[in-house]
């Protein structure tokens, strides 16, 4: 699973390529005030550079008029880029969501640890920037597919990020 993650460094690199990144889906727990807040300044920010932005139907209203809420099936077919809004929990649901695409996530952390969701909110606004300018190094992680066997019951499959415990 692809992850846009900015440099930590301020040097610039040799060969600047400039993603094309026009559609952007925001996913998180909106119902949670912090993450609803955070999105809604990451939208605004991302509205006044010209960029579509995608949102769960189930955002908030009364969101900026121009944010396009959509089902979440429809982010991983529309968007260019996902940026997550939670904690690491919402990145591993955004990387099942996105599972057999190409389309990176870039995760600002409103949760607690912060493993894979890195960037703060303070942050998020200069580092997008960075991201949109093509300053950035493309990681991945391991997309695991999990078979569970209980000795009773049902056999289900999950898929997950790096590990399985």
């Amino acid at each position: 699973m692809p992850a846009a993650k900015t440099k930590a460094s301020q040097r610039t690199p040799s060969k600047l390529v400039t993603p094309n990144f026009s559609t952007i889906a925001l996913l998180g727990p909106s119902t949670d005030p912090k993450v609803a807040s955070t999105m809604v300044t990451l939208a605004k920010h991302l509205l006044k550079k010209g960029l579509e932005v995608l949102v769960e139907e189930a955002f908030p209203r009364p969101h900026p008029k121009k944010l396009q809420a959509v089902r979440e099936t429809e982010l991983a077919k529309r968007s260019d880029l996902v940026i997550t809004v939670g904690g690491d929990g919402t990145m591993l649901h955004a990387a099942r969501l996105l599972a057999g695409t190409d389309i990176p996530m870039l995760g600002i952390n409103r949760g607690r640890l912060g493993f894979l969701a890195d960037i703060s909110p303070k942050d998020m606004l200069k580092r997008i920037d960075k991201v949109l300018a093509g300053q950035f190094e493309r990681g991945s992680r391991s997309l695991l597919q999990v078979t569970l066997i209980p000795s009773k019951g049902k056999k289900s499959q999950r898929l997950t990020v790096n590990d399985c415990v």
